[in-house]
């Protein structure tokens, strides 16, 4: 899988070019310190896959991801972060991100996530499958206009939600 890597911090994205670039199941096509960067090398190496840091210099890993994939629709998107936000997760999923994998995880926990993610899965972390679930039964709810759900806040609304 031809990979782009994206993060502003120098020794972080040397370290994951020599991991995955030594892995046989993905090729290391480019790198990327910015959103701007990203974008432009996006467009021009067209990577299968791209790692992305969350936070750059000029913006976000949402905005990239964002730009690059009105180009790129099947191009897969992991969001790579230090946050543990659950909203930060969301707006991930909502951007387009096929993958959210914290920082600190082991090298084989990010290649396992990058496969599952190659084969067309999503890869969020298992911390957050709840949350995330309340969080998609919610919209659905809100999309069918329901006023009272609309006003109660995220806690209280997790406490409503009965999944079957």
């Amino acid at each position: 899988m031809r990979v782009l890597i994206v993060d502003d911090h120098l020794m972080f994205r040397d370290g994951l070019i020599s991991v995955l670039g030594s892995h046989p199941d993905f090729q290391v096509v480019g790198e990327a310190g910015s959103v701007r960067e990203a974008v432009e090398k996006a467009r021009l190496l067209k990577p299968e896959l791209v790692l992305m840091d969350f936070s750059l210099p000029d913006g976000t890993g949402l905005e990239a991801t964002q730009a690059i994939l009105v180009d790129f629709p099947d191009c897969k998107i992991v969001l790579l972060t230090i946050h543990d936000e659950n909203e930060i997760l969301f707006e991930a999923i909502r951007a387009g991100a096929r993958g959210y994998v914290h920082k600190r995880v082991s090298i084989s926990s990010l290649i396992a996530s990058l496969k599952i993610v190659g084969k067309g899965e999503l890869a969020f972390p298992r911390s957050m499958s709840t949350q995330l679930l309340q969080e998609l039964a919610m919209g659905g709810m809100n999309k069918m206009g329901n006023p009272v759900l609309a006003k109660l806040s995220c806690r209280e609304r997790g406490s409503y939600v009965k999944l079957p």
